[in-house]
């Protein structure tokens, strides 16, 4: 019979064998990651890629630009001067051209302008959308410390994180930049928290990602 305190250590590396083989959620695989940086265990996290699969409809689209469109200062500012003109037409042009009411055509073309901008940033989404066969598939994404591995309906690609453009997080959407344009829309909305917060751990580690581009 062994004696019992190597009893107690083959028990306690059982226990840790088996602690170790159900560690599966993002969690636990941040601290795997912990342990490998500080050279306790020879794990390494992109080995076991992350995996997200999305589905993104024209509406979702169409809305995802019109949020991207309205974080910009010139659009921003844009929206501001055309309402500044339209409340102008209606309160104080009256008063210096001494008449009661407003020409009609002068409170449509007001209006019209206001509308303008979301129209077109409407019928440009939906025109995207309609021409872009990708936009179009399900796509199965592979991220990892490394790289990132889209797997298309009809398309595969591949690349290294290296240093992108940039990564933004909105309320529903994550946005990984490859130039000041062209983005890989990832929703939230096919991703648990947990992967959520995985997810920003391989991104905040990118050189070009600021803290303050994450909630």
């Amino acid at each position: 019979m062994f004696p019992c305190d190597f009893d107690q250590q083959i028990a306690t590396l059982f226990k840790s064998a088996m602690m170790f083989i159900q560690l599966k959620s993002a969690a636990d695989l941040r601290f795997l990651n912990y342990l490998e940086q500080n050279g306790a265990i020879n794990t390494i996290s992109e080995k076991i890629p992350m995996k997200v699969t999305v589905k993104i409809s024209r509406k979702e689209y169409i809305k995802l630009l019109f949020t991207v469109a309205y974080r910009r200062p010139a659009t921003i500012a844009a929206t501001i001067f055309k309402f500044i003109i339209l409340l102008y037409i209606i309160f104080v042009f009256p008063e210096y051209d001494h008449s009661s009411m407003v020409p009609s055509y002068f409170v449509f073309l007001a209006i019209g302008i206001n509308v303008s901008t979301p129209l077109r940033f409407y019928f440009i989404g939906r025109k995207i959308y309609n021409a872009s066969r990708i936009l179009k598939e399900t796509i199965a994404y592979d991220l990892s410390d490394e790289k990132l591995v889209a797997k298309g309906e009809t398309f595969t690609g591949e690349r290294s994180w290296g240093t992108p453009y940039t990564v933004v997080e909105l309320a529903d959407w994550f946005l990984i930049y490859d130039s000041k344009i062209v983005f890989n829309p990832i929703p939230k909305k096919d991703m648990s928290a947990e992967e959520q917060l995985e997810l920003k751990g391989i991104l905040k580690n990118l050189k070009t990602v600021k803290p303050s581009q994450f909630k």
